[in-house]
């Protein structure tokens, strides 16, 4: 059996009262921290054009980032006036516990911003240069994945459960356990840790992982998949992270029965 996450530990928007419409007409809500650019304007207008209310803001210090944190859908992170980075403003919120999905815009060549910014808390990075339909499809699935979580114990929404082992994982509600051990869990770390477990056995290349997890084109880079592997390994503890075996030259595997298959090599065993 494992442990629930409640709201003490995690906040969550609440869910719409209609499939597709809140309370007030309004599809969900969505906040944009930092400067005007491009390719946030496309952006707003997809959102505006499917009856999303955009919240926008130069600093994070805005009012209205705390005023609608609690009930966002989606929050957008671009370029920010001042000393603070993208990456601080992802780990304040998450440091609040809020767990609304964050997109970072980021221009391709930043890569530190981007290792920062996942390492911090957010869930994807789409590139402020690169083609606006990019941008907007990073935007869907990170809509279409709030949504699904938000049907958790919605009837005709069946919560789905993965088992590898002693390890526990159940998508709907959010919920990861070694045995009756509740894990702890970021964003990211939920879903690199199902989709090892869904494909456990199999050997996933760092670009397979990077696109399960819901990272934006071009951002597999081996830092930041490894960095995010090695966190995932730490909250799990030695025994368990361990069974996360790195294959050389590939990318990574879940082995449970800590054999691995033949002709397969691993960095460490």
């Amino acid at each position: 059996m494992y442990m629930q996450v409640t709201n003490d530990t995690i906040r969550r928007r609440p869910m719409p009262e209609s499939a597709g419409r809140d309370s007030e007409g309004s599809a969900g809500t969505v906040i944009y921290v930092g400067k005007p650019h491009p390719a946030w304007t496309a952006v707003r207008q997809f959102l505006g054009e499917r009856h999303f209310s955009v919240r926008e803001t130069r600093t994070p210090q805005d009012a209205a980032v705390a005023e609608h944190l609690h009930c966002a859908n989606l929050v957008v992170i671009g370029e920010i006036d001042g000393l603070r980075g993208a990456h601080e403003v992802c780990a304040d919120i998450r440091r609040q516990r809020y767990n609304v999905p964050i997109l970072l815009l980021t221009p391709a060549e930043d890569a530190i911003s981007r290792i920062l910014g996942l390492e911090n808390g957010a869930d994807a990075w789409s590139a402020s240069d690169a083609d606006s339909r990019c941008t907007i499809a990073q935007v869907r699935a990170l809509l279409r994945r709030e949504a699904a979580h938000a049907t958790a114990g919605v009837p005709g929404h069946e919560a789905r459960t993965l088992r590898a082992g002693d390890i526990v994982i159940n998508a709907a509600a959010r919920e990861a356990a070694i045995g009756n051990q509740r894990l702890d869990l970021t964003t990211l770390e939920f879903e690199l840790l199902w989709s090892l477990v869904r494909h456990a056995g199999q050997i996933l290349s760092r670009e397979r992982l990077a696109q399960l997890i819901g990272y934006g084109p071009d951002s597999t880079q081996g830092r930041a998949i490894d960095s995010l592997v090695g966190r995932l390994r730490t909250r799990l503890g030695a025994a368990r992270g361990r069974q996360i075996r790195s294959i050389r030259s590939v990318g990574y595997m879940l082995c449970v029965d800590a054999r691995l298959p033949d002709g397969v090599h691993a960095a460490f065993a």
